[in-house]
């Protein structure tokens, strides 16, 4: 008779609900610059009927939204008129470094 292993560990879940800790203080970066570039800017976020994050950016003066990001299975997804198409990837710095320099002059920071 042949043993069987069994793990009693259950697979990590993927990431869901709301924003990590950290990723809401990288969040609040990219507001700070979009002030300090003289974009007056309101932030909404909540989470889809799915579970997935968003965050968004809204021009204060209109309520026009600036830039769209989404956390849809373990893959971030920042939307923006600017880019021309979505930046995605699992690596939420990576996206937003590539946002940033797509768009130096909207968000002069270093991701």
């Amino acid at each position: 008779m042949a043993a069987e292993l069994l793990s009693f560990f259950r697979p990590a879940k993927s990431v869901s609900g709301d924003w990590s800790s950290q990723e809401i203080a990288e969040f609040y970066r990219v507001e700070a610059a979009l002030v300090q570039a003289g974009v007056s800017v309101f932030v909404d976020r909540g989470v889809s009927d799915e579970g997935d994050p968003w965050f968004v950016f809204c021009r204060a003066a209109d309520g026009e939204v600036v830039v769209h990001f989404a956390r849809i299975n373990d893959n971030y997804l920042i939307v923006a008129d600017s880019l021309g198409c979505p930046i995605r990837g699992p690596d939420f710095r990576k996206v937003l470094a590539d946002f940033v320099a797509i768009n130096p002059t909207l968000i002069p920071i270093r991701a």
